[in-house]
């Protein structure tokens, strides 16, 4: 049996030398339609454990999209025939909202003829079919998401934009009763907000989910960047006199920049003073400061992800948008090093785009996360493009013959390893990125085995099992803490 390990390897008797460097090549396999104002997303449609694509928005003949595209494992897509309509002005988001252990699908935007916010259920092979349980208010220029805001293990639903009537804002809840039905929720009275986004995290450490909204206030031009505080009951109150800078046409997302185990936060969009880019230092109990000496580039019209790109346990950061008067679109790689403080990759293949969507998934299964980008370029039009991680060099090497299973993955304090090929003659060791090795194991006689990791510090690692015949297994691993 053959596997692929995620290494550029070079062996000698104690150490491998990993490479780092950063490089994505553009897909030249597949064909996607060009999508603008409208939203992407990877999930896996089908439960054969790989992402496939939605794209949703407008193309270039300013036709309506909604357009499945099934993964084969291999990163080579088929589009789906699909009831799913087509919209523009678009907002989506996957979730299984009826516990049937498959991923729904919320859409909301406009068609051809009218303003539409609908669930569709998946019936786990990726065949979807509009629920007719539950009505949520139509929007547009506005955004949809899942949350379990009630701590009752079922998704909650957020809707803001501008309604179908096209005169009044709304923001509204939506409780789900656990099987996929749902009811608007009247314990919140969130400010009403559309061209602007919103992220659920728990910042203040106390086991729910909390809220930060950006937009444009009402029918009018008041900018807002809001955090609500979540009762654990699904009750928000807003916090007073935080440091964000309010903004609309922007973009929202909570990520862990620092490895301090709480969660901080990238706001992009266009402010009183221009076009803006912050990142927020949160202390653990949900008081932010603004992060002074930041390089990220100022957008708008944009979308941002963080992901970690190069394998080295930290997250990094993509963004896409529009940093000038037109045409001047942007989308920008930048690394982190661990502490928060991240710097830009040069010479990448991404076109800029404004009006963009883009996310990450691991398309074809070489365990490097790949990007995709949808938006409007000035030379290219309104694109859609799949970019191909080439950061971590894949090898061939021949394996075990028997099953290896570690769990849990991502750990924290420990690891246990599972397998038969513990019982004979082999080396287990556990190696950095720097491919230096940091732990052997020792073993004897047994086929369970727990692992002790509280001397390691948060990051990647590779656990290495090997025997005297060259025969060898390497998995990666995450600590997480």
């Amino acid at each position: 049996m053959k596997t692929k390990i995620l290494l550029s390897l070079l062996l000698s008797s104690n150490i491998m030398l990993l490479s780092a460097q950063i490089s994505f090549v553009e897909d030249t396999n597949n064909d996607f339609i060009g999508v603008n104002d409208g939203e992407m997303a990877f999930a896996d449609i089908d439960g054969d454990d790989d992402p496939d694509l939605f794209l949703l928005g407008y193309s270039n003949n300013f036709l309506p999209v909604g357009n499945f595209y099934e993964n084969d494992g291999n990163g080579i897509f088929t589009l789906k025939n699909s009831p799913v309509p087509g919209l523009g002005y678009a907002a989506m988001a996957f979730e299984d909202v009826d516990n049937d252990n498959d991923t729904d699908l919320l859409i909301a935007g406009q068609n051809a003829t009218e303003v539409i916010t609908k669930l569709y259920l998946n019936d786990g092979a990726g065949n979807f079919s509009e629920s007719g349980t539950s009505t949520f208010s139509a929007i547009i220029h506005g955004n949809v998401g899942f949350a379990d805001i009630d701590n009752d293990n079922d998704p909650d639903i957020l809707i803001a934009g501008i309604s179908a009537s096209l005169t009044s804002v709304v923001t509204e809840f939506y409780i789900n009763d656990g099987n996929g039905n749902f009811s608007l929720s009247t314990n919140n009275n969130l400010t009403p907000t559309y061209q602007g986004e919103f992220d659920f995290a728990d910042v203040d450490s106390d086991g729910d989910l909390d809220l930060l909204m950006t937009g444009t206030v009402d029918i009018n031009t008041l900018k807002s960047a809001t955090l609500y505080l979540n009762n654990g009951a699904g009750v928000f109150t807003e916090v007073s006199n935080t440091p964000f800078m309010a903004v609309n046409i922007s973009s929202v997302d909570f990520e862990d920049i620092d490895g301090d185990d709480d969660q901080d936060l990238l706001i992009t969009g266009s402010s009183d003073s221009g076009f803006s880019a912050n990142l927020y230092q949160n202390d653990g109990n949900g008081n932010f400061s603004l992060i002074n000496n930041s390089t990220l580039v100022n957008i708008i019209f944009s979308d941002c992800a963080f992901e970690d790109i190069d394998l080295d346990g930290d997250p990094d950061l993509i963004m896409a948008g529009r940093k000038g008067a037109i045409p001047d679109e942007t989308a920008r790689l930048y690394v982190n090093d661990g502490n928060g403080n991240f710097t830009e990759v040069m010479d990448t293949p991404f076109i800029g785009a404004t009006g963009s969507a883009l996310d990450f998934a691991d398309v074809d299964d070489d365990g490097a996360p790949d990007l995709f980008i949808m938006g409007l370029a000035p030379d290219a039009g309104i694109y859609s493009k799949l970019y191909l991680n080439s950061s971590v060099v894949s090898i061939e090497e021949t394996v075990f013959e028997t099953n290896t299973d570690v769990y849990p993955n991502p750990f924290v304090d420990h690891f246990t390893i599972e397998s038969t090929i513990l019982e004979d003659d082999v080396n287990v060791e556990l190696i950095n990125v720097q491919g230096q090795i940091v732990k052997t194991i020792p073993h004897q006689n047994v086929s369970v085995l727990q692992v002790s990791t509280q001397d390691l510090v948060r990051g990647t690692y590779f656990l290495r099992l090997s025997d005297l015949q060259g025969r060898s297994e390497t998995i990666r691993l995450i600590k997480v803490k």
